[in-house]
């Protein structure tokens, strides 16, 4: 009975050191939950729309290991294309014709998606993951692609110039309209506050005796030098 007990001792601390692993290795995962964020793009059969997709450069560098890639998903199912951080993209055959990337704009985090010439099988929810080597995802884009039409704010880059951003850009726009407008009125006033004084004059000048006088003067006859001429 003593060797029976010793391997039962053994069993017991084989399972308690098991245990122990397991629980260090879930309280160290290098893959925490990471919270997608969610943006919805309407489009148009035939039009042509962008989904996306951005990432700090910060994170790119932490997360830059073997195997670490951007991959987008259609539906949780479909894989379209995988692109890596130089932005060399790999498409998936279905999906290579009227999807497209823009390679030279990964090294800034961009990983937008383009459509061209919408149909009706390209509508659903898209999917892109910042993979952190091939099991772990460090960040969770989501665009929901629906039929129809409306406006839409796409996020900005939070470390963009502020004279690179659209508030700047439509306030920008907004001003240069509104001083255009304020030249042009300026413009006109003058132009019909000239015409006016204009017929203000000519109107006092056709009224006044004295410059009818000064016009036309009158032809008054000569008179005779000499009492028997005949004038």
């Amino acid at each position: 009975m003593p060797g029976g007990s010793t391997d039962s001792c053994d069993l017991s601390l084989a399972y308690l050191f098991l245990t122990l692993v397991i629980s260090s290795n879930a309280q160290t995962s290098p893959c925490p939950f990471v919270s997608p964020e969610k943006l919805d793009v309407f489009a148009e059969n035939g039009s042509t729309i962008l989904l996306p997709c951005n990432f700090p450069v910060e994170q790119l560098h932490q997360v830059k290991k073997s195997g670490s890639a951007v991959l987008w998903i259609k539906n949780d199912r479909d894989h379209i294309v995988e692109i890596s951080f130089s932005g060399e993209p790999l498409f998936w055959t279905t999906y290579k014709t009227h999807f497209h990337t823009f390679p030279s704009l990964a090294a800034m985090g961009n990983f937008s998606l383009l459509i061209e010439n919408t149909v009706a099988d390209d509508y659903g929810t898209y999917h892109c993951k910042l993979y952190e080597g091939k099991d772990c995802v460090a960040g969770h884009k989501i665009n929901e692609v629906k039929l129809g039409t409306k406006f839409i704010k796409i996020p900005e880059d939070p470390n963009l110039p502020f004279w690179q951003t659209s508030t700047f850009l439509i306030g920008c726009g907004c001003g240069g309209g509104v001083l255009l407008l304020i030249v042009i009125a300026l413009v006109v006033c003058t132009v019909c506050k000239r015409k006016q004084e204009r017929r203000r004059y000519q109107s006092s000048s056709s009224s006044n005796p004295r410059n009818k006088s000064l016009a036309a003067p009158s032809k008054k006859p000569r008179e005779c030098i000499y009492a028997n001429a005949m004038c």
